[in-house]
C-alpha cells in the first residue's frame, strides 16, 4: 500500500513538473510577431535589424580582442578576423546612417505629428472652453499672513513661485 502511495506521489510530481513544457502559454508576447501599428514602416524594421547586427558585430570584436589577449588566437588569425568584422561593422554603420537620415527626417516626424494630432483631438472643445473659463474666473487668495493660497488645493505659496508644490498647477496662469 505504501508503494502505491509513493508511486502516485512521484507520478503526480512528474506531471506537475513537466506540464508547463506541454502547455501553450498565450500570455507571453511573441517578439517575432508583427503588431499592427500605423507608424511602423519597413525602414524602422530594417533600422532595428541593423542595430541588432551592429551590436552583434561589436560583441564579436570584443570577443576577438579577449581571445587574442588570452592567447587563443594567433596574430594572423586576429588580424584577419578583426579586419573582417571591422569591415562588416563599417558597412552596417553606413547603412544605419543612410536609413536613419531618411527615417528621422520624413516618416518618423510625420508619424509623430499624426500621434500628436490624435492626442490633441481627444480633448473636446467643450473641455477647452471650461478650462479657459475656470482660469479667467480664478483669483488668488491672500491669507492673513500675506501668503498666497493655491485655489486648486489651498496650499500656501510665495509670490515668486511658478507652480504649486502640492498639486503642480501653474500659479502664474491662475492670476
Amino acid at each position: 500500500m505504501e508503494i502505491i502511495i509513493l508511486l502516485a506521489i512521484v507520478i503526480l510530481t512528474a506531471v506537475f513538473i513537466t506540464l508547463p513544457f506541454f502547455k501553450k502559454n498565450t500570455d507571453v508576447e511573441n517578439p517575432f510577431e508583427q503588431k499592427s501599428n500605423p507608424i511602423v514602416n519597413p525602414s524602422l524594421i530594417e533600422l532595428k535589424r541593423l542595430n541588432s547586427e551592429k551590436e552583434l558585430l561589436y560583441t564579436a570584436l570584443n570577443d576577438i580582442e579577449f581571445d587574442y589577449g588570452l592567447g587563443k588566437l594567433s596574430r594572423e588569425d586576429y588580424d584577419e578576423l578583426k579586419q573582417d568584422y571591422k569591415a562588416r561593422a563599417v558597412s552596417v554603420l553606413k547603412q544605419i546612417d543612410v536609413i536613419s537620415r531618411g527615417v528621422h527626417s520624413t516618416e518618423l516626424e510625420d508619424g509623430l505629428e499624426k500621434e500628436i494630432k490624435t492626442l490633441r483631438n481627444l480633448k473636446s472643445p467643450e473641455q477647452d472652453e471650461i478650462e479657459k473659463e475656470i482660469l479667467k474666473t480664478r483669483k488668488q487668495k491672500i491669507d492673513k499672513n500675506g501668503y498666497l493660497s493655491c485655489l486648486n488645493c489651498g496650499k500656501e505659496y510665495s509670490a515668486g513661485d511658478l507652480f504649486c508644490s502640492r498639486c503642480g498647477i501653474g500659479l502664474k496662469d491662475v492670476s
